[in-house]
């Protein structure tokens, strides 16, 4: 199929959460690809579940990861209180492993994307909170501390506004038009009462 999509000239966005599934995406874009520029900027959705092998390969291939950074820390997935257990031991580490990722692929664009509505509140800035604290804020607002394998995958609150802003930018041909300010891009912005990144 993404060799069909690569024939044509789409783009390919694969969802793949396990690592499995992520491998076989990778596979498939890398043979699809065949050795030339992710000109298409094939990408993966999701990347949940990230072994430490396959880090390198986003970058050594091309392709874009996009992820999110809501974290259902209060172990509250689609009313489930089983969430955090649902997950091998051995799997934790690999799960949402977003510093690492960072790490690993330094200039290669890594994008953003809110989920569906089930999922999480459809909020960038609880999303950009999540990126960088790991923590969830309850239904009655309090705070549910990540687990310490989750909490070392924090990134900065400027790595996240890159993602969130020119990386998913580049992610959809849009980078010239949205992403960032600058003269001649749309004046896509919002207008917040305090400075994320101090706050």
């Amino acid at each position: 199929v993404v060799a069909d999509l690569q024939a044509r000239g789409y783009q390919a966005a694969i969802h793949a959460l396990g690592d499995r599934a992520i491998d076989q995406a990778l596979v498939a874009i890398a043979a699809a690809l065949d050795g030339q520029p992710n000109t298409l900027r094939h990408r993966i959705e999701h990347n949940t579940v990230l072994r430490p092998d396959m880090m390198v390969r986003y970058s050594e291939i091309g392709i874009i990861p996009v992820i999110f950074g809501y974290f259902p820390t209060c172990a509250s997935l689609g009313g489930s209180s089983k969430f955090r257990y649902a997950t091998p031991v051995e799997y934790r580490t690999w799960t949402w492993p977003w510093r690492e990722l960072l790490d690993a692929n330094p200039g290669l664009p890594i994008a953003w994307h809110g989920d569906d509505p089930p999922m999480p509140p459809l909020d960038p800035l609880i999303d950009l909170y999540g990126f960088a604290t790991r923590r969830q804020i309850a239904e009655d607002g309090s705070i549910c501390e990540p687990p310490d394998w989750l909490a070392a995958n924090t990134i900065t609150v400027e790595e996240a506004l890159r993602l969130m802003t020119t990386g998913s930018a580049y992610a959809l041909f849009r980078e010239k038009e949205v992403g960032s300010l600058a003269p001649g891009k749309l004046a896509d912005l919002i207008v917040l009462s305090q400075n994320p990144v101090t706050v």
